[in-house]
C-alpha cells in the first residue's frame, strides 16, 4: 500500500486510512490504520556501498517519531 498526499494538504500530522477493494465498501476507521505525515530534510551519507547491508543511514526531518518504523529502500534493498 502506498499513501500519496495531495500537494495542497496542510492539516494535521496524521490521517486515518480506510481501505477498499471495490471503491464502495471501506474498512472501519481504526487506530491500527493511520498514516503519519513526515518530511525528510536530510540524509547522510548521500552514497555508499551497493548492498547497504549493516550500514547506518541518518535521516533528518519532521514527523519521524522514536516509535516509528523507518525503512530505507536502496536499489531494491531494504
Amino acid at each position: 500500500m502506498v499513501c500519496l498526499t495531495p500537494g495542497h494538504f496542510i492539516g494535521g500530522d496524521r490521517a486515518y486510512v480506510q481501505l477498499t477493494f471495490n471503491s464502495l465498501d471501506y474498512s472501519e476507521q481504526s487506530e491500527d490504520l493511520v498514516f503519519q505525515f513526515y518530511q525528510i530534510s536530510g540524509i547522510f551519507p548521500h552514497s555508499g556501498p551497493s548492498n547497504a547491508k549493516g550500514e547506518v543511514i541518518l535521516v533528518r526531518g519532521k514527523g519521524i517519531s522514536p516509535d516509528s518504523k523507518v525503512i530505507c529502500s536502496l536499489n531494491r534493498t531494504e
